[in-house]
């Protein structure tokens, strides 16, 4: 076995770093998704520094876009056609990524989605979602008010005996989880 070294000072700076959003790692609905996938998704988004750079913006949108092709993937994580054909499909089943096929051997488009953010239906205005919560108080794709999505939410277990401020916001939490599995479901209906 080699015999590594210690960082010293700030020679630990000195690296290149893929970030994976923790919501990734601790939310619900990511749960499904393969760890191949998650760091895919880190690997993706590092790229959307380089598609601001050469300016892969669609014209008539505004929205970044990347490229990669399957070899690409492959030869940059070590791993199978067939495992990153896999991750790249679960990041499109959890709405994490989009693709748009070009055809004629060209790499695929990929739209890496910003998952702080919801799309407001209607509009083409980007809304964090707390702010898409204090701006309507009507889940405007089900018709429901917020009282009601919550309410549908159960709390159980230890979380409902704790009764504090953090049961609260576990409740919101799974409320919000609803609301994005209503959301993906009333758009794959459309």
């Amino acid at each position: 076995m080699m015999r590594l070294d210690y960082f010293y000072n700030t020679e630990g700076e000195n690296f290149r770093f893929y970030q994976i959003p923790a919501l990734l790692l601790e939310e619900e609905e990511y749960r499904g998704i393969s760890d191949t996938a998650k760091i895919l998704y880190g690997v993706l988004l590092s790229r959307l520094a380089l598609s601001r750079k050469n300016s892969w913006i669609e014209k008539d949108t505004g929205r970044l876009y990347i490229t990669y092709n399957l070899k690409q993937l492959v030869e940059k994580l070590g791993r199978s056609d067939r495992t990153i054909s896999r991750a790249m499909k679960q990041l499109s089943e959890v709405g994490l990524i989009e693709k748009k096929k070009r055809g004629q051997g060209k790499p695929d488009i990929i739209y890496v989605m910003n998952f702080t953010a919801v799309h407001k239906e209607g509009t083409k205005e980007i809304v964090p979602e707390e702010q898409m919560e204090q701006d309507s108080h009507v889940d405007k794709m089900q018709g429901n008010t917020r009282e009601e999505t919550i309410a549908e939410t159960s709390v159980t277990g230890k979380e409902a005996q704790r009764g504090d401020s953090r049961s609260e916001e576990i409740t919101i939490l799974k409320a919000k989880r609803l609301r994005f599995q209503k959301r993906k479901s009333y758009l794959q209906n459309i």
